[in-house]
């Protein structure tokens, strides 16, 4: 079973041709039509926005993993972590 927030990250760097040696993103990805492998990538190929959308799901990664920490240092900045509503139960994710 693949980790949401996981594959999420792994779209968001697909989308410009990254290969992964995580088994199941790769996998995932090969079946995208629109997934081209790049084995030239760099970070420097995301767009601001992705890298902003990186920084939401690794924030979202380290949320859930942490119990007691609000702030984490993301891409070298300390960022507080944004509120995220389960688009399944509209409840925060972590509440109980």
């Amino acid at each position: 079973m693949i980790d949401e927030l996981a594959l999420l990250r792994g779209i968001v760097f697909g989308k410009r041709g990254r290969e992964f040696k995580e088994r199941s993103i790769q996998n995932f990805l090969e079946t995208q039509a629109w997934y081209k492998p790049n084995p030239k990538f760099t970070n420097a190929l995301l767009t601001k926005m992705e890298r902003d959308n990186l920084d939401l799901i690794r924030l979202a990664e380290a949320e859930r993993h942490s119990t007691s920490s609000r702030e984490i240092c993301v891409s070298g900045r300390q960022r507080k972590f944004p509120t995220i509503i389960s688009t399944s139960n509209r409840r925060p994710i972590g509440a109980s």
